[in-house]
């Protein structure tokens, strides 16, 4: 029927995706490379043998019953699947820490190889989707590469590949300045008859962003959340973000 049409459609594109990362590289990438360095034999051009992606989860299932932890690797395994079409492989602990409330042979993270077709595949999409739909993306840093010519580049939203749907991605609490009100703001007579808005003892939108992060630190630890990170979106750290950060600080979290 038609999906399968439209499934034929999509590999084909990816297979020419992937002969185009190849032939790139033999056409253009390795001459370039000779003339540069003087490699004599093509033999000796650098070459990319494998990728490697892997991801750790294992704050997230920290002090969780074993039925809670197999509900959130599985999902995690779930979203490799779609993004390297591969089964990934868990890792587990070596050791047992109780300071990190692990034990030996608990599954903490996943990993997948990618070699050859699949390889170029991945590298692909990452480099023509997944980098250009990063935030705040400025390129590969040089530093980036360790002494043995291994490249290590860490991706904070898993969201950039399109095989991972934006809808699934859990919400763990939202806050909104619209139960917030200045103190020189007066209660609209449609409200008359509910309860009135929250008021702010500081006025000004910094104000607000101030109590929004309170807000959102006294939310976060109802939910045995006390650490987390934050993100200011390319935003510089002044006025109204650097109010919601100080808030959230002072509510009691911790970043």
């Amino acid at each position: 029927g038609r999906k399968n049409i439209a499934f034929v459609k999509n590999a084909a594109k990816k297979f020419k995706n992937m002969i185009r990362l190849a032939e790139k590289y033999k056409k253009e990438v390795i001459p370039a490379m000779m003339k540069k360095f003087g490699y004599k034999n093509v033999m000796a051009v650098p070459k990319i043998e494998k990728t490697m992606v892997n991801t750790g989860f294992g704050r997230l299932i920290m002090g969780k019953t074993s039925e809670e932890q197999k509900k959130i690797y599985t999902a995690i395994l779930d979203d490799l699947i779609l993004i390297c079409a591969q089964r990934p492989v868990l890792t587990k602990a070596k050791k047992s820490i109780s300071g990190f409330k692990t034990r030996q042979g608990m599954p903490i993270g996943a990993m997948v190889t990618l070699r050859g077709r699949k390889m170029h595949d991945f590298l692909d999409r990452v480099i023509h989707v997944a980098f250009p739909r990063s935030r705040d993306f400025r390129g590969i840093d040089p530093k980036s590469f360790d002494k043995k010519g291994n490249l290590t580049v860490a991706i904070k939203e898993h969201i950039v590949f399109p095989e991972v749907s934006p809808e699934k991605a859990k919400t763990i609490l939202s806050v909104s300045d619209f139960k917030l009100t200045r103190s020189s703001d007066r209660v609209p007579r449609r409200m008359t008859g509910q309860k009135p808005k929250e008021k702010v003892s500081r006025t000004g939108k910094i104000a607000v962003a101030f109590e929004v992060g309170k807000l959102i630190a006294q939310k976060a630890l109802e939910k045995k959340i006390k650490k987390i990170v934050f993100d200011r979106g390319g935003y510089k750290y002044h006025g109204r973000v650097r109010a919601l950060a100080e808030g959230a600080r002072e509510g009691g979290l911790q970043f």
